[in-house]
Formats: C-alpha cells, structure tokens, sequence
C-alpha cells in the first residue's frame, strides 16, 4: 500500500481540520439518514402490524385460536379471519376494546367469557353464529348490535353483563337459557320473527315498561322474565300455547297481565310474589292453576275465575290480597293452603268439590260467613283455624 504524506500549513484555521476529519469519515463509513417524522411513521406502522397479529392463529390463518390473557387495551383482528375459537379472549380482564373482520362468521362458545374491562366490539354482519356463553360476565359491556343474519342467540351467550342496550337480530327465531340473565336492560323490542323465549332468559334483566311480546312467540320457558323490575304491564299474545313456571315471578312492579286465550295450565309461582299485580284475565278454557301461582300478590283483591277451571293447587293464592272469589262449580281440586292469609270474607264451596284440604282457609281473620254443600266428604286439618266465622251454612 502506498502512503503520502501531506505537509499541513501551521497557518490554516481550526475549520479546515473539522471539515476535513467530517470528510474523511463520511467516506469512510457511510450511513442512511432519516428524518424524525418517517422513523415514526415506519415504527408505528410495524407495531400496528404487530399488534394485529398478536395472538395464535390456524395454518390457514383463518381461526384466531386465542391471544395473551394479560393483553391491554384495543385488539383489531386481522383481516382474513373468518372464526373466533372457543375461549380465543378468556379471562382478558384488560381488554377495552375489539375490531372484528367483515367476512367473520363464527364467534365461538366463550370466546369473549370474563373480560370484565370490554367496553367496545363490532360484530360484523356476516357473522351467522355466536355461541354459548361467548360474551358471558362482560361486565363493562354497556351495548352491542347483532347482525340480522344471527338466527339463535345461545345460552348464557350475555349472562351477567352491563348490557343496557342491545338490537337484536330481525330474523332472530329463539334465544336461548339465561342468555341475558343478570343485565341492565332499558329498553327491549322483539322481533315479530321470535318464536322461542327460553328459560331464565331475560331473568333479572328487564328494567324498562312495558313488556311487548311479539305476534308470533308460542313458547316462554320457566323464569323467563322473573326477578325484572322494570316490568309494569304484560299480554301475552295469544299464539303462546306453553308458559313454564315462574315466569313472571317477583317482578316487583308488574301490576296487570293478560294470558292468552289457549292456556290450559298456568305454572307453578307463574306471579309469585308480584307484589303490585292487582289484574289478571283468565282466558276460558283454562283448566289448572298450579301452586303459588298467585303467592303473596298482596295487591290481588279479585279475581275471575273461567268456568273451564278445575284444579286450584297447593298454596294458589296464599297471602294474596283476595277479598272476594266465586270458585266455578267444575273445580274438582283444591291444594294445601290454597286461600291460606288472604282477606277472604265470605267462600261458597261449589258441589263439585268433595275435600276442602288441610290449611285451605288457615288464618283468613276477616273470613265470616262459609256456605258448604251438602255432597262435601271431608274437612281436613287446620282448614278454618284463626277464621272469625260467624256461620257456617250446610
């Protein structure tokens, strides 16, 4: 290697020597410069693209099979993804918010169970199933839209959530068990499409009056609306041909119902508790009232009985506010208690019946006057105790 050497005047400014070292060096190594905005710009890019693809996918890059469960803040699934698996966002009690797909189909069963810090999801409307228990204990959860092409909501599908709000589905057929069980709900419209109302699936739930059944639901499932407080008026469309047990009970400001015009047995506790309920239609051709049905409603001072009646069971109105009653003569069956605690003040027993049961007119204070019949077999135990009967006529 050949070397020169150079002879540097004393007499040139320190400068020179600066610009000449910056030289030699740029040369020597040269680097890329960028500005400070494109370094942002680029850095931000890769980690939006990073955060997009948190999480563990399929081969096929299709099904989100799940993300960390200590990842904070908003998730946007990629685009591509057509399944959410099953428990993909368990248990992510920092999760604020996620941006689902369009071309998303499927939410799986618990997929978004326990994320107690969700306030924001987006489902998309090509999404045709969400499954049970998916969106579950999402308790900051305040609204949500499903898409019309969702046909069954689960069960348990918002159980326990913050929901207040919620638009379902036009072509919605069933919702499943205790799918908003436990929710905060302020307003509610059924679609004319609902055929199905399932167990417990609005208990707790209702805080709006009143409550509009659609034209074309034919089932409700036991405890159905029961324990919501919001519930002020009901009537029941005359296409439900079975109602469970304990559908309205303890629905603490429910004060009138109309039952549909083909019931034949009103369940076990169906108004049980109802506290405020103080009308009820019975249709004709109604043949049972089964026990508690009308327990404890202390604001019931009358009621009509249809002459189809035959069955009065176990405690039907005990502690009910009833003053006055006429029992059709085709009750063949009255249960335990049945008139037990209630403001009765005179009972004509018809022919039809042949027992009166223990306990039936128990502790009726205000109970004077009885009119029995004479094909009456038996008058069991504590019957008439704690009555203020004046006379008995046979």
């Amino acid at each position: 290697m050949c070397c020169r050497k150079i002879h540097v005047s004393r007499s040139l400014p320190a400068s020179f020597f600066l610009s000449l070292a910056a030289s030699i060096f740029s040369l020597a190594f040269p680097l890329v410069f960028f500005s400070a905005s494109a370094f942002a710009q680029e850095t931000q890019g890769v980690q939006t693209a990073e955060r997009e693809r948190i999480g563990t996918f399929s081969e096929d890059g299709k099904t989100l099979l799940g993300i960390p469960c200590d990842y904070s803040g908003r998730y946007v699934v990629p685009e591509g993804v057509t399944h959410i698996a099953e428990d993909a966002f368990y248990e992510c009690e920092r999760l604020t918010s996620v941006t689902l797909p369009e071309g998303l189909t499927h939410i799986g069963n618990g997929a978004f169970m326990a994320c107690t810090s969700l306030v924001s999801v987006n489902i998309p409307s090509t999404v045709t199933h969400i499954g049970w228990g998916a969106f579950l204990e999402c308790t900051s959860l305040a609204s949500i839209t499903i898409p019309d092409g969702v046909t069954e909501i689960e069960d348990s599908t918002f159980m326990s959530c913050g929901l207040r709000s919620v638009r379902l589905p036009r072509n919605l057929r069933r919702i499943g068990k205790s799918a908003f069980f436990g929710c905060e709900l302020q307003e509610l419209e059924l679609p004319a499409t609902l055929v199905r109302i399932e167990a417990k699936a609005f208990s707790h739930a209702c805080k709006f009056a009143p409550l509009k059944l659609p034209p074309n639901l034919t089932y409700i499932g036991d405890e159905a609306f029961a324990g919501s407080s919001g519930i002020g008026t009901v009537e029941i469309p005359d296409s439900v041909t079975e109602l469970g047990k304990g559908v309205f009970a303890k629905c603490p400001g429910l004060t009138s119902a109309v039952l549909p015009k083909g019931l034949k047995h009103l369940g076990e506790g169906f108004f049980s508790e109802c506290a405020l309920l103080d009308s009820v239609t019975l249709p004709e051709g109604l043949t049972h009232i089964e026990k508690t049905a009308f327990f404890k409603c202390k604001k019931l001072e009358n009621i009509q009985f249809p002459k189809s009646l035959t069955y009065l069971g176990d405690h039907a109105f005990s502690l009910s506010g009833l003053r006055s009653i006429e029992i059709p003569n085709g009750v063949t069956h009255l249960g335990i208690g049945v008139f037990s605690s209630t403001d009765l003040e005179t009972i004509t027993i018809p022919s039809s019946i042949k027992v009166i049961p223990g306990k039936a007119f128990n502790c009726c204070d205000q109970l004077r006057s009885v009119q029995l019949p004479d094909t009456l077999e038996i008058i069991a135990y504590y019957a008439f105790r704690s009555c203020s009967l004046e006379s008995i006529e046979i």
